[in-house]
């Protein structure tokens, strides 16, 4: 088969196995998406060679990446170029090509956090055209996940970020991106606590641990005003389902093993788990973040928020089947912070969960039936 042939194999194998459940994004007729193509022929040659293990193809696609990175790189050291919409596009094709296959720990950071430059320089008006609106909802959840990772502020947390780009699609704003509006506000606080546990001499703390307790107070209550508009219909659209022989299992004092959760959540769509396990994820990392600054304990309060988190974290937990079924799909990613927010609450204290959660985050990260590379680094984050 002549090469340009194979080529259009390897893009509709890939359009089908992971692009299915979103928005085309659909251009003007003559809109230059050179680097784009070559980004994205690059991935589709990679996925069909790991796919079907054919080392000579997964060769060729780790080429390809390494001429698109170049020309990727040629444009953005351009002051006219970084600032077109085939950068802005390809930019996102290769921080999913990190996600997805990259052998980097930090790989899809530094693509995710040059993709918020490159928004920086273009404003937020220039995100209002659907094209463009459509990318910057895709790359929301990765761009606050890096942020958190890294402790950087994102610029995505400033409300000009969170109206304009919307203002043409008021439609497009629904459950799940008013969610992330909220959880983009997590990175700073982070980034304040850091500064007031950790000051540097002479230099003044920026606020002080009761005023940035409320503030993490904030983001909590902004969550549950959240949950009582959109929790009834944003967060029961699954059907729960008999666990599978996978689900992990407790000793009983009979000396026999029973499951860990009895059923598993089976959601009406890949929207609708993203909702779902980001919201309960979200949860879990604010309230950690109130609880590392409760100097002055009470146990009540204390005792009723470790409940409160236990039992998000079990409803990730018992998400990950669905996404597991998913994973040739783009949207599946959303799974990924919010089972590093599990470990963190639940399998750390629970030896049988906490090694379920490695072993499918293993299975994520190099699985037959889709991956997601990055998944192989994940316990090793500090997002909180």
């Amino acid at each position: 088969m002549m090469p340009g042939a194979m080529d259009d194999v390897f893009l509709t194998y890939t359009h089908t196995h992971l692009l299915r459940e979103g928005d085309d994004i659909v251009v003007q007729p003559g809109t230059d998406r050179t680097i784009t193509t070559k980004c994205f022929v690059a991935l589709a040659t990679t996925i069909f060679g790991l796919d079907n293990r054919e080392k000579p193809i997964v060769q060729r696609g780790l080429r390809r990446y390494g001429v698109a990175l170049k020309a990727l790189n040629r444009a953005l050291s351009d002051s006219d170029d970084c600032r077109s919409f085939d950068v802005l596009e390809a930019v996102i094709v290769m921080a999913l090509f990190e996600l997805l296959v990259g052998d980097r720990e930090d790989g899809w950071i530094g693509h995710a956090r040059g993709f918020e430059q490159l928004l920086d320089m273009r404003g937020p008006e220039s995100m209002q055209a659907l094209p463009c609106l459509i990318i910057l909802e895709r790359a929301r959840t990765a761009m606050i996940f890096a942020a958190l990772v890294t402790h950087n502020r994102t610029l995505i947390s400033n409300p000009k970020w969170k109206q304009i780009p919307w203002m043409l699609h008021p439609e497009r704003k629904d459950a799940l991106q008013l969610l992330l509006d909220i959880v983009a506000d997590c990175p700073d606080i982070f980034v304040l606590r850091d500064q007031v546990l950790t000051p540097r001499k002479g230099v003044p703390l920026p606020i002080s641990i009761p005023s940035l307790r409320d503030k993490g107070l904030k983001i909590l209550h902004d969550l549950e005003n959240w949950e009582t508009l959109w929790g009834s219909m944003a967060l029961s659209r699954w059907d729960a389902v008999p666990s599978p022989s996978t689900t992990p299992t407790h000793s009983r004092p009979d000396g026999l093993r029973q499951l860990a959760w009895p059923t598993v959540l089976r959601y009406h769509s890949l929207h609708d788990a993203s909702v779902s396990t980001t919201f309960h994820g979200a949860l879990i990392l604010v309230l950690l973040f109130i609880q590392s600054l409760n100097v002055d304990s009470q146990e009540p309060a204390e005792t009723g928020q470790l409940k409160r988190m236990y039992v998000s974290g079990i409803t990730i937990c018992r998400s990950v089947d669905y996404h597991l079924e998913k994973l040739r799909d783009v949207g599946s990613s959303s799974i990924l912070f919010p089972m590093r927010m599990a470990f963190e609450i639940v399998g750390k204290t629970d030896k049988d969960i906490g090694t379920w959660l490695a072993f499918q985050l293993k299975v994520i990260s190099s699985g037959s039936s889709g991956r997601w590379a990055m998944a192989e680094h994940l316990l090793g984050m500090r997002p909180t």
